[in-house]
């Protein structure tokens, strides 16, 4: 985000709440009573371990439902490769379960048997790498999406990518 954390206190030490991880930052949090509060308001512990597939999500609202996992749990890059060009990627960590799902309904769309899953550590990740299916997934989620359903970031490096035009010179 582009919004800055404030914390206040005289213990506060940056070093042990904040860590960055190149374009990531993560914010560890250690009072049990935030942690009780914001389950209330349904956080859910290591989510990406347990996370199952809702099975009453009807067919014309699955790729907005796969949007909103995207922008939790997805990752969407441009490798600027010197040998064959700029390549779109993206990415989604989480249960076998629910990438398995989230893969065979792009799949049908896509009209053939698309992306990877693989295993880190103990989740799993869903890649979809090269421009043409990349471009193609990203383009089934952010369709008839409105500015206030998606992550203004992710959806901003897709609409860039988009404006390069450089799909057309596809590895995939």
């Amino acid at each position: 985000s582009d919004h800055p954390i404030y914390i206040y206190g005289k213990k506060f030490r940056p070093n042990n709440l904040v860590k960055h991880c190149g374009s990531f930052t993560e914010l560890r949090v250690a009072s049990q009573y935030v942690v009780d509060t914001l389950k209330q308001y349904g956080l859910i512990p290591n989510k990406s371990l347990i996370t199952k597939w809702p099975n009453l999500i009807q067919d014309k609202y699955t790729s907005h439902f796969i949007r909103g996992y995207f922008d939790g749990d997805g990752n969407i890059y441009i490798n600027k490769g010197k040998r064959i060009g700029p390549q779109l990627y993206c990415s989604l960590a989480g249960t076998k379960e629910i990438l398995s799902n989230i893969k065979d309904k792009f799949s049908l769309i896509y009209g053939k048997e698309i992306g990877t899953i693989c295993q880190v550590g103990n989740i799993f990740v869903l890649c979809y790498g090269g421009n043409k299916s990349a471009k193609a997934f990203l383009g089934w989620i952010y369709e008839n999406s409105a500015i206030e359903t998606r992550m203004d970031r992710k959806y901003k490096t897709f609409s860039n990518y988009l404006k390069l035009g450089l799909y057309s010179r596809s590895k995939d």
